[in-house]
């Protein structure tokens, strides 16, 4: 009887053989890496000569250019302090508002009272007590009143 056994033997393990990197196993000492080169000064190229017409067309672009931050700066600083100015109206405006707001409320409840009071003055009960005690009159019965036919 033949056995389908795999051994070793039958396969190419020289396929599978490449350099393997170096294990430190700490016997060895490590090693090092060579030491850098010195760095070399890099050459400075002098600068072209100008002429006296491009030093003075950028000595006149640094003007402009000077002016133009300046007057950024300057609408900026204005806006920053209108912004500031704006909050502080706006501020005073609500401060007054709410203090307004307060007398409007302290006088509509001075209305309520007085009206309440007006009410309880003038209601049917007070005018005929009144009537009765300090004027002496009486309420009318029915027998009391005539009536006339005009033809």
């Amino acid at each position: 009887m033949a056995t389908n056994a795999v051994t070793l033997k039958d396969f190419d393990l020289n396929r599978f053989l490449t350099e393997m990197p170096e294990v430190n196993t700490g016997t060895a000492a490590p090693k090092l890496e060579p030491a850098p080169q010195p760095v070399r000064k890099p050459k400075v190229v002098p600068n072209r000569p100008r002429s006296k017409e491009s030093l003075k067309k950028e000595a006149k672009r640094g003007v402009v250019m000077t002016v133009k931050v300046l007057c950024v700066s300057m609408v900026l600083l204005s806006l920053l302090g209108l912004y500031i100015y704006s909050k502080v109206v706006l501020e005073n405006y609500n401060s007054d508002m709410a203090a307004l707001t307060a007398e409007y409320k302290e006088a509509v409840s001075e209305n309520v009272r007085l009206t309440s009071e007006v009410s309880s003055k003038f209601s049917v009960g007070n005018i005929a007590a009144y009537a009765e005690d300090q004027l002496g009159m009486i309420k009318k019965n029915d027998y009391q009143i005539n009536y006339f036919r005009v033809d």
